[in-house]
C-alpha cells in the first residue's frame, strides 16, 4: 500500500511538472509571439512612413513641374519666395499619419563647385567671394582656401591652403578629392567646426554638379552681401524685403530698385534657378520618416529628376 501511494505521488509531481512546462512554455511562446507581432508592426509603420514620405517628394516634384510649365507658357523664367513651391503651409494630415515637405531653392547658396574652373583650376573670384561669406559668419576664412585646394587638379599648394602631404600626415590620412564636392559633410575631413558653424555652413553652402548662378529672388543676404568687397548693407535689406512680396524677371531691375550696383553684382545673378532641395518629415502612427533629396529640374521642359536622397536626419559636425 505504502508503495502504491509513493507511485501516485510520483505521477502526481510529473503531472504537475508538466503543467508547469506547458504552462512556462505557452506563456514564453505568447511573449514571442507578441514580441514578433509588434515588431512587424513597427517596421510596417516605419515602411509605410517612408512610402509617405516619397509621396511627399514626388509631390514636391510636380510643384516644381507645375511652376517651370506655367513659365513657359507664360514666355518667362522667374522663380522667387511668393511660388508655390516656396510657402510654409506645405503640411497634410493623413490616415493615422501626417506629412510635412519644404522646399529649398539651392541657387539661393553659394555653390562650392564654382570654386573650381571648367579647367580644373581654381577660381579665384569665387574663393573671394567664399572668404567674404566665411567672414561674414564669423568662420575663419583660411577655410576657403582649403576648399579650393581640396577641388583643384593640381597637387600646388595655394596659400595658406592644403594638399595630398598635409592631409597623408593628419590623424586621418588621406588623399584631395581633386573633384567637386558631393556633400557638404565632407568638409568635416577638412576642419574641425563647432555644431553652430557647420550648421551655419549648411544654411549657405550647397553642393552643385555644376558652376551656377546665384538667384536675385531668392539669395541669402549673407550670400549677396559677399559678393563684393564693399556692398550697401540697407541695399541687401532692401532686396531682402523684397523677395518676400514679389519676384523679378529681370536682374537690373531688381538691383536697381533695391540701390545695388549692378555693374558689380549682375554677372553673378539670375532670376531662375534649376537645383532645388526638398526635405520631407513623414509620421504614420508612432513613427516617423525623414527625407533629403536633391531635384534638378530641366529648364527647357520643367522635367525634374533625382539627383542625390538620403533618409538621414540633418547632417551634423564630426
Amino acid at each position: 500500500m505504502k508503495t502504491l501511494h509513493d507511485q501516485r505521488g510520483v505521477a502526481l509531481l510529473t503531472v504537475l511538472l508538466v503543467l508547469g512546462l506547458a504552462a512556462f512554455l505557452a506563456r514564453d511562446m505568447l511573449l514571442t509571439g507578441f514580441t514578433e507581432v509588434q515588431n512587424t508592426m513597427a517596421l510596417r509603420d516605419s515602411r509605410q512612413a517612408y512610402y509617405f514620405a516619397l509621396g511627399g517628394e514626388a509631390y514636391a516634384r510636380e510643384l516644381l513641374w507645375r511652376d517651370r510649365d506655367q513659365e513657359l507658357k507664360q514666355q518667362r523664367e522667374m522663380d522667387g519666395n511668393s511660388d508655390a513651391w516656396a510657402s510654409d503651409e506645405l503640411v497634410f494630415n493623413l490616415d493615422e499619419g501626417q506629412l510635412q515637405i519644404r522646399i529649398t531653392d539651392l541657387q539661393s547658396r553659394f555653390n562650392l563647385g564654382n570654386l573650381r574652373s571648367e579647367s580644373g583650376a581654381v577660381d579665384a573670384v569665387a574663393v573671394a567671394q567664399l572668404r567674404r561669406l566665411l567672414n561674414r559668419l564669423g568662420i575663419k576664412r583660411d577655410l576657403a582656401y582649403r576648399l579650393a585646394d581640396w577641388v583643384d587638379a593640381d597637387q600646388e599648394i595655394g596659400s595658406r591652403g592644403a594638399e595630398d602631404e598635409d592631409y597623408i600626415e593628419s590623424a586621418t590620412p588621406m588623399l584631395t578629392a581633386n573633384v567637386g564636392f558631393a556633400d557638404i559633410a565632407e568638409i568635416n575631413s577638412l576642419v574641425e567646426l563647432n555644431q553652430e558653424q557647420y550648421l551655419d555652413l549648411t544654411m549657405h553652402l550647397t553642393t552643385l554638379p555644376e558652376r551656377t548662378k546665384l538667384n536675385v529672388n531668392t539669395v541669402a543676404s549673407e550670400v549677396l552681401s559677399s559678393l563684393a568687397e564693399q556692398i550697401s548693407e540697407s541695399g541687401v535689406s532692401a532686396l531682402a524685403s523684397r523677395q518676400a512680396i514679389k519676384s523679378y524677371e529681370n536682374v537690373p531691375q531688381a538691383l536697381s530698385e533695391s540701390g545695388l550696383p549692378a555693374a558689380d553684382l549682375e554677372p553673378f545673378l539670375t532670376t531662375s534657378s534649376d537645383y532645388f532641395e526638398v526635405e520631407v518629415i513623414a509620421v504614420y502612427h508612432d513613427r516617423s520618416a525623414r527625407l533629403r533629396s536633391v531635384i534638378y529640374r530641366e529648364r527647357s521642359s520643367g522635367k525634374t529628376r533625382v539627383l542625390y536622397r538620403s533618409q538621414q536626419n540633418s547632417l551634423k559636425a564630426s
